[in-house]
């Protein structure tokens, strides 16, 4: 059974990410805080896996909880889930496994439980979940923020006039440029291997409609 804990000061917020989540079909036990002193009696007692947090809880702020988090022996997986849009690169700075934006979007939330269950299987290995963050790449989709790991992107490039990234998991239709792209993976050389963005920026000069070509 995993255990959820949802930190918002919107019981609505609540009551869809809730919903939402239970829609997964996941074995789930939700439970929900609604302010900072809530939210950590109730990591103390119910010692929750996965954390969605909201980032402006009532004029506290979300990434307080984040911060006291790293001083805890066994934290739980942080998702940040707000309004803002503006704050998915600082949640990489608390090693946030994904970042969901109001409307919650249900795909979005499947993705994000997938997620979970890739970084839970390799939980043994914790130099990777350490430095998790400095391979993540931030792609805005429609009205939304996605989260990818640079070492599963397959193809960035350009069909049918859109800019498309193609992961092993999903393809999203993103609305930055390639350029903004490939200079935000040329940044993240100096935080993360060469050898999880090569597949990104080896073939970038070689095809004029994409950085990288698709595989077949």
């Amino acid at each position: 059974m995993l255990r959820v804990l949802i930190v918002d000061d919107e019981i609505l917020a609540r009551d869809e990410l809730a919903y939402l989540l239970k829609r997964t079909n996941e074995e789930l036990e939700i439970n929900e805080a609604e302010n900072i002193e809530s939210a950590f009696d109730k990591m103390m007692d119910q010692k929750p896996d996965l954390l969605f947090l909201d980032v402006d809880l009532s004029g506290e702020n979300g990434f307080d909880i984040a911060k006291r988090l790293k001083n805890m022996k066994n934290p739980p997986v942080i998702v940040f889930a707000t309004a803002y849009d503006q704050y998915a690169l600082k949640a990489f700075e608390v090693d946030a496994l994904d970042y969901l934006t109001k409307p919650f979007d249900e795909e979005r939330v499947r993705q994000t439980m997938k997620k979970y269950k890739k970084v839970k299987r390799e939980i043994d290995e914790p130099e990777q979940i350490s430095h998790a963050s400095q391979h993540k790449l931030a792609l805005s989709v429609g009205e939304s923020i996605v989260i990818v790991d640079t070492k599963d992107i397959i193809f960035a490039g350009t069909e049918d006039g859109h800019v498309h990234v193609k992961t092993f998991d999903a393809s999203y239709s993103v609305n930055d440029t390639l350029v903004v792209i490939e200079k935000n993976c040329r940044k993240l050389i100096f935080s993360a291997s060469i050898e999880a963005l090569s597949l990104i920026l080896s073939t970038s000069k070689r095809y004029s409609h994409g950085l990288i070509p698709p595989i077949i």
